[in-house]
C-alpha cells in the first residue's frame, strides 16, 4: 500500500492532535498492538502496555505540547517527517526542539514502528526539576 499525501497529513495530524491533548488513550489508538516504539535515545519499547507507561509519564509531567509540522515524505508503508515541538512545562520557560519521526505503518494504518529521532536533553534537564502535573 502507497500513502497518499492526504492520507499521510491525516495520520501526522492525528498524533498531534493526540500530543496536543496529553490524551494517552488517543495516541495508542494510533498504534498497532505490537508497536516497536522509540523516542530518542530511550531504549525501544515492545506493546502497548511499555508504551503507556512511558508516554502517560511524560504526558502527567507537561503543562502542554504543539507541534510545527516543517516536511513529510512517503515510501510505501512509511511516513517520514520533519516538526518542531514546543513543551511547556508547569512554571518554567518552554522548550522548542527539532525532530524526525519514521513511522511503519501496518495494512490497517496503525503504526507499527515508531521512531522519534530528538535530543531531549534540555526538556529532561527541565524535568529533573520540575513537577509532576496532577491526573
Amino acid at each position: 500500500m502507497r500513502f497518499t499525501r492526504g492520507a499521510a497529513r491525516a495520520v501526522i495530524g492525528e498524533i498531534h492532535a493526540a500530543d496536543h491533548a496529553l490524551d494517552v488513550d488517543r495516541f495508542l489508538a494510533l498504534l498497532a498492538p505490537t508497536v516497536c516504539f522509540q523516542l530518542g535515545s530511550q531504549p525501544q519499547l515492545h506493546g502497548l502496555a511499555a508504551v503507556r507507561g512511558a508516554v502517560d509519564g511524560l504526558f502527567r509531567s507537561l503543562a502542554g505540547v504543539e507541534h510545527a509540522l516543517r516536511d513529510f515524505w512517503l515510501g510505501e508503508r512509511t511516513i517520514v517527517f520533519q516538526a518542531d515541538v514546543t513543551y511547556t512545562l508547569p512554571g518554567r520557560p518552554q522548550i522548542v526542539l527539532p525532530y524526525v519521526d519514521v513511522l511503519r505503518m501496518s495494512g490497517q494504518l496503525l503504526v507499527e514502528d515508531y521512531r522519534i529521532f530528538i535530543d531531549l536533553s534540555p526538556l529532561m534537564a527541565a524535568l529533573s526539576d520540575a513537577e509532576p502535573r496532577p491526573r
